[in-house]
């Protein structure tokens, strides 16, 4: 199958037919999850095409699994401690007081880009972005990047990065890519500032801490920078999401420009809680189908008041009346 553009997606369908024929459920929030349930006990699948990773307290259901796999696929290598997994390294330790953490990060993803812009030996950078800088649309007369420098292939690699493990770069991944089809040297020169940022801190990455109370309880923040595209005047939209009643590794994050102009402050703050509301209840259904059900409301961290007054309706709407259909769906969420 390798080298086959369909190759993919025809293993896809072979192992769930595989895994649905071994008892497995396929879950409706994510095709490449399947979870299977045997006297109180569960083991989770992830894939990707042929990457598998499983998890299970039971060694009973891990043993049955890795047998099963050798009945029905030839060459079929296992590890039993995960310390990869799709460019990304898996790290495990304890803290002095007996807590554990894992760490997810890709220190050979961003060496890999920092090489590629020749920046490897470069000074240290301590911020993703200089804030003193204006960064706008290429117009007529801005000096072009140099033929050797591709912009596109280096910010996709940034975006990759920033998706998995560096939410700290978001934001300014975000901004860069709204100049993709037509940069200029000050774009190409705010690319490498970031790159050099991500090659000081190339060991950062996501950090899960094991105990606390209520560990899978999900909570959730947003926010927005009102008006701050220098070009259109639309405002940049921040939201995330981590497990436990404490900050811990964010299990997801965005950053992106609105879709329409905000006409307040209070609009762009509700623009950017419906985007965190969008993968709330993504994430609250997915939590429920791998075992793990929210009891009671998903609690959302916001510091304007316009918005909270008029997510839960408690404040007047003569202001709102251009995005009341919105509004109505933030309502209905917070009900």
């Amino acid at each position: 199958l390798y080298g086959i553009p369909f190759s993919g997606r025809t293993f896809q369908r072979v192992m769930e037919e595989f895994m649905t024929n071994l008892g497995f459920k396929r879950c409706a929030t994510d095709k490449c999850v399947y979870i299977k349930w045997v006297n109180g006990e569960r083991i989770i699948v992830l894939t990707y095409v042929d990457d598998l990773i499983s998890m299970s307290h039971s060694d009973t259901l891990r043993q049955w699994w890795k047998d099963e796999l050798n009945k029905r696929f030839k060459k079929v290598t296992f590890e039993d401690k995960c310390e990869w997994i799709l460019n990304m390294k898996v790290e495990r330790g304890e803290y002095s007081n007996g807590t554990k953490w894992l760490q997810l990060s890709q220190e050979l993803a961003i060496t890999k880009i920092a090489q590629a812009c020749g920046l490897t030996e470069s000074r240290k950078t301590n911020t993703p972005i200089d804030t003193s800088s204006k960064v706008r649309k290429t117009v007529e007369g801005d000096e072009p990047p140099t033929r050797n420098w591709s912009y596109a292939s280096i910010l996709g690699g940034v975006l990759y990065v920033s998706n998995l493990t560096r939410p700290d770069i978001a934001y300014a991944a975000s901004r860069l890519t709204r100049y993709l089809k037509n940069p200029n040297m000050v774009h190409c020169q705010a690319l490498k500032r970031l790159v050099k940022y991500m090659w000081t801190t190339k060991e950062i990455g996501l950090r899960y801490t094991s105990g606390g109370n209520n560990p899978f309880r999900l909570t959730s923040a947003a926010d927005a920078s009102f008006a701050d595209c220098e070009d259109t005047l639309r405002s940049t939209l921040g939201w995330c999401q981590w497990l436990g009643d404490k900050p811990n590794g964010l299990i997801s994050w965005g950053s992106r420009i609105g879709k329409n102009v905000a006409l307040s402050t209070t609009e762009s703050e509700v623009q950017a809680a419906l985007e965190l509301m969008k993968d709330v209840l993504w994430t609250r259904d997915f939590l429920s189908e791998i075992g793990y059900r929210q009891t009671g409301s998903t609690r959302i961290y916001e510091d304007n008041n316009g918005c909270l007054g008029q997510a839960t309706g408690t404040k007047g709407l003569r202001r709102a009346r251009h995005y009341l259909v919105a509004l109505a769906a933030l309502n209905e969420a917070c009900q």
